[in-house]
């Protein structure tokens, strides 16, 4: 995955003399603040089970495939039974409506056989939202298989 633009979920294969395909799932999350007071948020990512060698993710501000703001860089998948808290953070103002967020997650293409590595493989999370005084809570459940 290139991880900017509307090739984020593109890669190239060497064997496939550079074809590109699409290895990747797509998470939209909206996070609201319809508090009187500015809230500041925090996001974290649990792997819940993570059988594959190569799966990596990334987060962007805004819709699916209308914005290349990257908030969280891409980086591998935590391990299963692994967190990777605090991923980002930001201050919401109060009663601005909602922010969205598109969480992209691929198998990163090594140019070799991934076929053991990747292939019939399965991962299942969590996306949890907390507020700063941990008053508000939201998660959202992932699931992907190869």
């Amino acid at each position: 995955a290139t991880g900017t633009g509307t090739g984020r979920c593109e890669g190239y294969s060497a064997a496939g003399g550079n074809t590109v395909y699409n290895l990747c799932s797509i998470y939209q999350f909206k996070v609201s603040n319809t508090a009187s007071i500015a809230q500041t948020i925090y996001a974290s990512l649990t792997a819940n089970t993570n059988t594959f060698t190569n799966l990596k993710y990334c987060i962007f501000e805004g819709e699916a495939g209308t914005s290349d703001t990257e908030k969280v860089a891409c980086r591998n998948m935590p391990t299963a039974g692994n967190t990777d808290s605090n991923i980002f953070s930001e201050l919401i103002p109060a009663t601005t409506g909602t922010h969205t967020y598109t969480l992209v997650m691929y198998i990163n293409e090594t140019e070799g056989d991934q076929t053991t590595a990747d292939s019939g493989k399965a991962f299942t999370g969590t996306i949890s939202i907390t507020s700063a005084d941990g008053s508000n809570y939201m998660t959202g459940a992932l699931t992907a298989k190869a």
